[in-house]
């Protein structure tokens, strides 16, 4: 066979695991909205794409405008591509068009965000949101009409799920456009990804209890204001290594991969038998090999997360047969 590989997000292996962790301060369509009010939750339905990458679909504008969206744990913007985007893209990308939409306001500012990948500029504007059923009117987002990176194909955007605290601008973030318009009774939220059958999964606003979710609870503290968690050390195989201080390790939605230090991935390929760096950056193994891989445990103050060589290895077409691992 032919195989690529990946590792997939902590949140991607851990599922509900981490779901409390996500706590913030932070919505037939009346029909739906009716029941949102009424329970005190929102469920968003979530789709892969092929990178690994979970999007929801939400709608902007009067009449309503469809789009695919990136629900980002790592940061608080939200944003569209615009019909003026300078960016001639191919693909199946949808473009926000504010002058069709009667319910569109424009807030006569600029945004930049600052990705490791890009940045992203565009124009603040006011609009109505639908999402999961929910109406969010006067939703605070932004036109993009600058995207210095490739979108993946289907992402027409991303809804920020981070704190309001790197925003200088006074700019509203979904969670607390939720929380201000009374759309969830608690300000929590929790996310399921599903690796099996149709690999959908869901994000619950507003709820994150034992019978919402599968499997159990685990409850760890966040690191400084993000969804982070401190790691106190990590065991490749037999060897244990601690840090000489807990590190933080972000939650991060908005990536299909677990990053880490340099000198640490070096390490954990350096026990992996049979690899060799591609020019491309990637590794490649031996594919009948990976039921032989070290494991990796990942140490938090009150869980651990256990990862198989199947676990950070994934299956990909190839002209040569083998696993890759991202570096």
């Amino acid at each position: 066979m032919n195989f690529l590989t990946r590792i997939p997000t902590f949140l991607h292996l851990l599922g509900f695991i981490a779901a409390q962790v996500f706590v913030s301060q932070a919505p037939s369509i009346q029909q739906d909205y009716e029941r949102v009010k009424r329970d005190g939750s929102l469920t968003v339905d979530l789709h892969v794409t092929s990178d690994d990458i979970y999007y929801a679909e939400v709608n902007f504008g009067t009449p309503a405008q469809l789009f695919r969206v990136i629900l980002d744990t790592g940061s608080d913007v939200n944003w569209v591509e615009s019909t003026n985007s300078f960016a001639d893209r191919q693909g199946s990308h949808g473009k926000y068009d504010a002058s069709v939409s009667s319910s569109y306001t424009d807030l006569c500012y600029n945004f930049t965000i600052i990705y490791k990948i890009g940045r992203v500029f565009g124009y603040m504007g006011e609009e109505t949101l639908q999402i999961g059923g929910a109406i969010l009117e006067n939703f605070q987002f932004g036109e993009a009409i600058n995207v210095s990176f490739s979108i993946p194909l289907k992402l027409d955007g991303i809804l920020g799920l981070s704190y309001d605290l790197y925003d200088t601008q006074g700019r509203e973030t979904l969670l607390n456009a939720m929380i201000s318009r009374n759309l969830i009774a608690k300000p929590v939220f929790a996310l399921d990804y599903s690796r099996t059958g149709s690999r959908k999964g869901k994000i619950i606003f507003g709820k994150a209890a034992q019978e919402s979710i599968p499997g159990s609870l685990v409850y760890e503290t966040l690191a400084f204001n993000e969804w982070a968690i401190n790691s106190t050390a990590i065991a490749v195989g037999e060897r244990l290594l601690r840090f000489h201080e807990q590190v933080p390790v972000l939650m991060d939605t908005g990536s299909a991969y677990i990053h880490a230090p340099e000198r640490l991935v070096e390490y954990i390929h350096s026990k992996i038998p049979r690899i060799s760096l591609e020019p491309n950056g990637w590794y490649l193994v031996d594919c009948t090999a990976v039921d032989t891989f070290p494991h990796i445990r990942i140490y938090f103050k009150a869980s651990s997360l256990r990862l198989t060589g199947r676990d950070y290895v994934v299956e990909v077409a190839l002209f040569v047969p083998g696993y890759i691992i991202i570096r």
